[in-house]
């Protein structure tokens, strides 16, 4: 007996979102497109709520959706089991507590339709890339009113370089639909146990694509939530983070010794991109007081040649505030001086 196929696999991981498992699965089941045609990999990440049984409610009433359930591993262990699962030509993210917006991806598809992605008669893209937005849950309330019935505006497919050379790539990999085949091709899947997975991952996957094409629509919506990783004060999960801007650091440092003919403008991004992990990272020794990693990551920088900071900040971080951090954080002595006086201050 064959294996069923898809056009389409949706990969949700899901970790104790049992208030918004059901609005997230419902974002993707109420785009229109047909159930036999696309799959919905949920892979619960040992919730100890009820996202499991709330999923298990929805796989009894739809033959499309799957349910993994695995021990807590994370979420880049979570996105790697629902890329082996997966049974689609094409790949897309989305995290269990954050949504689709109405009738937003239902365009994309039917033009990927229309063109025969799905076939063999075409060498599709290896990426589509769309757009989405930032907000409060009350925000998507009043957001997934908005219409999307305006006319799709879809680019030329162009190479990876060139795509980064163009425009500002975003980290998160929930704006990336993706070749299953391309994935396997490169080899490509997500560091598990590591914070900032999402950046070296789309790097890599973009500077190997041969054919990128971008649709310019709003499609996810990405809730913000007082408790996420970049806002949390937790020491433990703060060290973590650290660990992850070295990764992050090491991997762009790697691409961009493997890809020596990049154009200009790409490689300028891909080092601001970099250095922005730089920058983030000693900003976070700086704020937590931390005068010991701070020296310490000094020194590695410098041995990489990558303190001083000299690609950040870009036009994506305008103002004097981020120039003047830069500087603050270039001047390695100045920043111990203020750690050491904001630990007597905070005596």
């Amino acid at each position: 007996m064959s294996m069923k196929k898809y056009n389409l696999s949706v990969i949700i991981p899901a970790y104790n979102v049992e208030k918004y498992i059901g609005f997230c699965l419902d974002s993707v089941l109420g785009q229109g497109i047909p159930e036999e045609e696309y799959e919905i990999i949920c892979i619960n990440d040992g919730s100890s709520d009820n996202t499991q049984k709330v999923i298990e409610e929805y796989v009894t009433k739809h033959s499309n959706i799957m349910l993994i359930n695995q021990k807590n591993s994370g979420v880049s262990a979570s996105r790697n089991a629902g890329i082996n699962a997966a049974k689609g030509k094409y790949i897309s993210f989305l995290d269990g507590d954050d949504f689709w917006m109405p009738q937003s991806f239902i365009q994309i598809y039917r033009y990927a339709s229309d063109q025969n992605y799905w076939s063999q008669k075409v060498s599709p893209p290896n990426v589509l890339y769309y757009s989405g937005v930032r907000g409060c849950i009350e925000d998507f309330e009043l957001l997934r009113e908005r219409s999307n019935a305006k006319s799709l505006i879809v680019s030329s497919p162009e190479s990876g370089h060139d795509f980064i050379s163009r425009k500002e790539f975003n980290n998160g990999v929930w704006l990336y639909c993706v070749s299953r085949e391309f994935l396997d091709k490169i080899n490509l899947r997500f560091a598990e146990d590591k914070l900032c997975e999402d950046g070296p991952f789309t790097a890599e996957l973009l500077l190997k694509a041969e054919k990128i094409q971008y649709f310019d629509i709003d499609v996810y919506f990405y809730v913000i939530r007082s408790n996420s990783i970049t806002t949390t004060r937790d020491e433990d999960r703060i060290a973590k983070l650290q660990d992850g801007f070295r990764y992050a650091i090491s991997v762009f440092s790697t691409l961009i010794k493997e890809h020596p003919n990049m154009p200009t403008k790409c490689l300028a991004r891909i080092r601001t991109r970099r250095d922005s992990y730089v920058f983030f990272m000693l900003l976070r020794y700086l704020r937590s007081g931390n005068i010991k990693g701070f020296r310490t990551a000094v020194k590695q920088l410098k041995t990489e040649n990558l303190y001083p900071i000299k690609n950040f900040p870009d036009d994506n971080y305008p103002g004097v505030k981020w120039k003047a951090l830069t500087m603050l954080i270039n001047t390695s002595s100045v920043c111990e001086v203020f750690i050491i006086l904001r630990k007597i201050l905070k005596s």
